[in-house]
Parts: structure tokens; sequence; C-alpha cells
């Protein structure tokens, strides 16, 4: 509590003293100090930052604090949490493209029509076959992803 890092922007004589979400710290040590306990040497940080509302980068500055806190939040959390971002990501790209096609070919769709022919009167083996795998594909996309999605919000929505 008495080391909390905080805002230091002073706005119509007001201080921010914002100490809650995003902080740019800056970067440079007031003084280091030797812990002869531990024999260790501390390097206290300058205790001056600035919140996202004060914080005016330029660009360069912005994206460099962009890519540290990718890197951090990388060495905190591991692969396993960009892997898994990029999943969720490749799978949202996806459901639109996909849940259109399924629709397409369950409808008989015109577009479809001149590698089909009259679908359903007279279906043929690669109809089938297509109705098949577009079966699969409106189960598992077209149901099973927002079902997932679903217990994923009501999960870490759960003490509310």
């Amino acid at each position: 509590y008495f080391n909390r890092v905080t805002c230091c922007a002073v706005s119509g004589g007001d201080p921010c003293n914002r100490h809650i979400g995003q902080l740019y710290r800056c970067p440079h040590v007031e003084k280091e100090v030797v812990d002869s306990v531990a024999d260790t040497v501390i390097q206290k940080r300058c205790p001056y930052a600035l919140c996202e509302r004060h914080s005016r980068p330029n660009p360069v500055e912005a994206w460099v604090s962009t890519v540290a806190a990718h890197v951090r939040t990388l060495k905190e959390r591991g692969p396993m949490h960009v892997v898994s971002h990029l999943l969720v990501a490749l799978i949202l790209l996806l459901y639109t493209p996909f849940v259109r096609t399924v629709l397409l070919v369950f409808g008989c769709h015109p577009l479809f029509a001149c590698a089909f022919g009259r679908c359903y009167e007279d279906p043929t083996f690669a109809y089938v076959v297509s109705a098949y795998c577009v079966g699969i594909t409106a189960f598992t996309f077209g149901l099973g992803m927002p079902a997932v999605c679903v217990a994923t919000l009501l999960q870490r929505n759960k003490f509310f």
C-alpha cells in the first residue's frame, strides 16, 4: 500500500492518483540499495507513472510499449496463451464462411446447383457425401462453437 505506483499527472490542481489499469512507468532506476541480510542489490524504480488517459506517446513509443506488453504477457502466461488466442481468432474468422456454405448446400442454393443438379430430387453420391460433411460442419461449427462460447462466458462469470 505504501509503495503503490500511481499516476503522477496533475490536472486543474488535482492529482490523478490512478493506480488501477494500465500504467506507463518511468524506465530508469532511481537508486540501488544493498540488502545486507540477503546480500543482494535491490533496484528501486522511479515512482513516476502515467495512466492511459494521461499518456500521450508518439507512434514509435506506442509501438514499443505494445510489443513490450506482448512480450511480458508471453513471459507471464507462456506460449499456450498466445496459441489459444490465435486459435480463437481463427475460429471466429472461419465461423461465418463455414456456416454460410453449410446453409447454401443444405438449401440447395443455385450457386451449388451446377455441381449437384437437382440436389434432393435425384441425389448423387457427391451430393450425399457433401451433405454429410456439411451436416458435421453444421453440428460442430453451427451449434458447437456457440455452445462452447456460452459455456466459457458462464464459467468466467460464475461468481455473478
